[in-house]
């Protein structure tokens, strides 16, 4: 996937969701970028639902892409499991607004 595009489409909104929900101890960008992409998103997941078994079929959707950097993502793969935490996130959002 094009690092340039990931930063910004992905990793910066992911990185500002988790301070706004973790705190500063959440994945910086570059972290995301560098094999954090997953481990944040189920951080912020577990968080914002409580309970693993409701996120658990996104985790298994997750489990092949874990610890990839930017360069070993495909941009389809990468895109499709954004979307899909975004609308775990929206289902909640009430939660952390």
């Amino acid at each position: 996937m094009d690092a340039w595009k990931f930063r910004f489409d992905i990793a910066l909104p992911l990185e500002s969701y988790g301070k706004k929900i973790i705190g500063e101890s959440c994945s910086s960008a570059d972290e995301i970028m560098n094999g954090g992409y997953i481990d944040t998103m189920l951080q912020i997941l577990s968080i914002v639902y409580g309970r693993f078994d409701e996120i658990r079929a996104f985790a298994e959707l997750c489990d092949s892409l874990k610890s990839l950097t930017v360069n070993e993502l495909e941009q389809s793969q990468a895109e499709k499991v954004f979307n899909e935490f975004k609308r775990l996130l929206n289902i909640r959002s009430d939660n952390w607004r």
